[in-house]
């Protein structure tokens, strides 16, 4: 357990950008992801190397650094359904421009579970409301994104096909027992927000 405060302890203290009050992808890394925000939230979440009010601050921090750079509205690729879909991109810069001009799912649902976390469920249940029905493919799998697009810094290619990553987020998000994902202490999760379902 020493080694894991260790690490901890050090990815707190280099990986939280104080000015810009967001997680860093990497040490002195100034590029924009998502799933840093969402996952650093949840981590942050969990408990263990944070006092409540860092936890809480900085989480909340982090998930507004992703409202303001990565939150996009696009048409989905399944034409046959209510075809708006609203969540975030997986790629930004400081411009607000995308570096993947999508609804990415997977991302999406991830800052939907950290809101769920700090307690924030009317915006976790609107993240979901623009996934749902707009991304749901005929089979029942979630589309990875809703639309297809290049990154433009790395030519990845984010394609609108049904994908299990992002079915398993939808899974999470929706399970009532989702805090048991990540949480390094269902006690102080309980006693501070108590039975989210």
């Amino acid at each position: 357990l020493t080694a894991a405060n260790t690490i901890g302890s050090t990815l707190l203290s280099t990986l939280w950008n104080s000015n810009q009050k967001r997680f860093q992808t990497g040490f002195n890394d100034p590029s924009y992801a998502l799933d840093v925000q969402s996952w650093g939230s949840l981590w942050l979440i969990s408990g263990r190397y944070a006092t409540l009010e860092v936890m809480q601050s900085r989480s909340q921090s982090a998930l507004q650094f992703a409202d303001t750079f990565f939150l996009n509205s696009q048409t989905s690729a399944l034409l046959n359904k209510n075809n708006q879909s609203t969540g975030y991109g997986p790629y930004a810069d400081s411009s607000n421009s995308f570096h993947a001009n999508t609804v990415w799912s997977e991302g999406s649902l991830g800052v939907a579970l950290a809101h769920l976390r700090l307690g924030n469920i009317e915006k976790a249940k609107s993240i979901m409301n623009g996934i749902l029905p707009s991304m749901v493919s005929s089979t029942g799998g979630v589309l990875y994104a809703a639309n297809r697009t290049v990154v433009d810094n790395s030519g990845d290619v984010f394609y609108p096909y049904a994908s299990v990553a992002g079915t398993a987020w939808l899974a999470i998000v929706g399970s009532p027992n989702q805090y048991l994902l990540w949480n390094g202490d269902v006690t102080l999760y309980k006693s501070v927000f108590g039975s989210i379902k």
